[in-house]
């Protein structure tokens, strides 16, 4: 008898984390992991590196140049990328993955990440989160 009560609670968790989710957007996500943005407009060479590489990469996938961050604290290989929509995506890259990767590997790093927004996985992947959160 205790069972649709909570089913009913598990599916307004789900909707509520649902909600959050998109009205946060990527650059709120990761502006929450300290990750700085760049504008392209720096001195900083590791920088200037990854803003020519995602420009380069949505000019040849026909995508607008989503917000770019950079973790700089990481010095690992690490890339993300963030937001349910393709108005709020953002791509992060850890400064060792500029830093270590050559300018063709660097380019398939950010091309997966592209490849997260044209595939939808984005949208999955936040419709998944939100239905494991009420049973974490």
């Amino acid at each position: 008898m205790l069972k649709a009560p909570k089913a009913l609670l598990a599916l307004f968790a789900c909707w509520w984390r649902i909600s959050t989710s998109r009205s946060l957007g990527g650059a709120a996500v990761a502006e929450s992991l300290d990750a700085d943005r760049v504008t392209g407009d720096e001195n900083d060479i590791v920088k200037r590196k990854l803003f020519d590489c995602v420009l380069n990469r949505a000019a040849v996938s026909g995508i607008g140049v989503p917000p770019v961050y950079l973790f700089n604290e990481l010095e690992s290989i690490c890339a993300a990328s963030f937001g349910s929509l393709s108005k709020d995506f953002v791509v992060v890259v850890s400064r060792g993955a500029v830093q270590k990767l050559d300018p063709v590997t660097l380019d398939a790093l950010v091309a997966w990440q592209f490849a997260a927004l044209e595939g939808d996985r984005l949208r999955r992947d936040v419709r998944l989160a939100a239905f494991v959160y009420p049973f974490t």
